[in-house]
């Protein structure tokens, strides 16, 4: 199903995987001169379980080329759709819900903070700083711009930059939400948006900051007003987009909203008055609750289910999984995602839908 609609950016310019490898090799170089330092990456981390086993034509050269070209992992699609009465109802408001671009685009995965990766990549895809392409391509972006990465603030103006001039579109990650939603760091939460509240921060538990430009308060308006702006759904007839989860129900809730704050904060208080005397319902079940029933987190962050047997991640004990709800997607329209970090593990593939989050954000933990 990809083959008629999709070619990944590994074979952009209609290479032979014989041709695809030399250009990666050729691009060693350039690469390494203007990426981000590889922190604890090495060449193995970079080889193994890397999208070179999922798509051979592509082959990895250093560490670095894998930060900087495959962690905003980009996809193009070829056809173009014409404009249906759905797309014209929904353009020009602001409801979570949008049209998707109807010509050719390239979709770029979560970003996390790293903008000389992301520079990296538009380059490589043969976009002008100012977003222009000489074949007219456009960009959209699958959410989680920021946290992480060392520097946040460079990344969310380049993206409302080129939103803005109508040369990309971005949804909602979950990142993003909690951003908005004033969610910091906290002794038992890690939303690893430090950088947001002007304070450093370890993320690999040593005594040294992780490097990240701290935003200043001009910045933070600036955040504010490009993630309050973003939708959680991009679709059209033959292809749709979201951050993590697409759940049919609940991207018809969010086409009826244009408050993506306003309808978290009803679901959650709506679940919250429902938890009131219900003894039946312990605390794990509560939170899987507010993870399943608010279609803001369904669409950011995606579905979770109890185990039998708890685990520990990010420093707590974790009682629920993710659900991999991409293995029963059986809808027609290709469904892309990101989320998933996709980093010594299986593909997060199906015949209809696939996640391009290559783990960038992996790098400092």
């Amino acid at each position: 199903m990809f083959t008629s609609r999709i070619r990944y950016f590994n074979d952009i310019g209609g290479h032979t995987p014989h041709e695809a490898q030399q250009d990666a090799s050729g691009r060693k170089e350039r690469v390494k001169e203007s990426a981000p330092v590889a922190g604890s990456f090495t060449d193995a981390d970079a080889t193994q379980d890397s999208p070179s086993k999922l798509f051979p034509c592509w082959e990895p050269t250093t560490a670095i080329e894998f930060l900087s070209i495959v962690s905003a992992f980009s996809c193009e699609v070829f056809e173009q759709q014409p404009s249906s009465g759905w797309d014209i109802l929904l353009m020009n408001t602001d409801f979570l819900v949008q049209p998707l671009f109807s010509n050719p685009i390239d979709i770029v995965g979560d970003v996390h903070g790293e903008i000389d990766a992301l520079r990296n990549l538009l380059d490589h895809l043969g976009y002008a700083d100012n977003g222009a392409h000489p074949e007219e391509r456009r960009l959209v972006f699958l959410g989680d711009l920021t946290d992480r990465g060392p520097n946040s603030p460079a990344v969310v103006e380049k993206v409302k930059s080129l939103v803005e001039s109508d040369r990309a579109q971005c949804v909602l990650g979950n990142h993003d939400l909690n951003i908005l939603l004033g969610h910091r760091n906290l002794c038992s939460i890690k939303h690893d948006n430090h950088w947001f509240f002007g304070e450093s921060w370890s993320l690999d538990g040593s005594d040294e900051p992780t490097p990240a430009i701290l935003a200043a308060d001009s910045i933070r308006q600036t955040v504010l007003d490009l993630f309050k702006s973003l939708p959680l759904v991009l679709e059209r007839d033959d292809l749709r987009v979201v951050h993590a989860c697409w759940d049919d129900s609940m991207v018809e809730i969010a086409s009826q909203s244009i408050d993506v704050v306003s309808l978290y904060q009803q679901y959650a208080e709506q679940i919250d008055a429902n938890h009131v005397g219900n003894s039946k319902l312990n605390k794990i079940d509560k939170g899987l609750e507010q993870q399943n029933l608010n279609p803001v987190k369904v669409l950011t962050s995606g579905k979770e289910r109890r185990i039998a047997v708890p685990f520990e991640a990010s420093g707590k004990w974790r009682y629920e999984e993710r659900v991999r709800w991409w293995e029963e997607y059986n809808s027609d329209p290709l469904c892309v995602f990101g989320h998933y970090s996709i980093y010594r593990e299986q593909a997060r593939t199906s015949p209809h839908a696939i996640c391009v989050d290559f783990a960038v954000a992996k790098r400092w933990q």
